[in-house]
């Protein structure tokens, strides 16, 4: 009994300086996906990406629109062409759809390319951002909040960290 009670009490002794320790620790939450969809910077790295990829887009799009024309050219007026000039068209055709493909494919990885590319900057803007408050409002953790099971809206930063990256534009 005596060795029951000394183990308690050493646990007890061990266990209650980290119980202090958490209760002196400052804890912060962030909502990230929130604080991504209200960044003024989003809005611009759209336009920005939109107006770099305008040029291709409008060449993908103006293949698919010839691809379409010939397409319906064949279809309605397959019997009166003859054959050697349908053959033609459904040469043309499968080449176009050889070419668009490749374009198209070719746009897409580029296009995901360079958003993630602005992505990760806009993402260390917002880690300086996070630092910043944090050592500004003294928080010791900061928790992403999809990872909580509950947290006070006390303890929220989503919007100091959305003004702080604001400011740094």
């Amino acid at each position: 009994m005596k060795k029951l009670i000394a183990a308690v009490a050493l646990a007890a002794t061990i266990v209650t300086p980290s119980f202090s320790a958490l209760a002196e620790t400052k804890i912060a939450v962030i909502n990230i996906a929130e604080v991504f969809q209200q960044l003024p910077q989003r809005d611009t790295l759209q336009k920005t990406l939109k107006d770099e990829f305008e040029v291709r887009v409008q060449e993908v799009r103006g293949l698919e629109a010839e691809m379409q024309r010939l397409y319906d050219k064949r279809e309605k007026d397959g019997e009166l062409l003859g054959q050697q000039e349908v053959t033609k068209i459904t040469r043309q055709l499968e080449t176009m759809q050889a070419e668009y493909k490749l374009k198209r494919k070719n746009l897409e990885e580029d296009q995901r390319r360079r958003g993630a590319e602005e992505q990760q900057k806009l993402m260390i803007k917002v880690q300086d951002a996070i630092v910043e408050v944090s050592k500004a409002q003294g928080y010791d953790l900061v928790l992403p909040l999809d990872a909580t099971a509950y947290a006070s809206d006390s303890l929220d930063i989503t919007k100091q960290v959305v003004q702080q990256v604001s400011k740094s534009k």
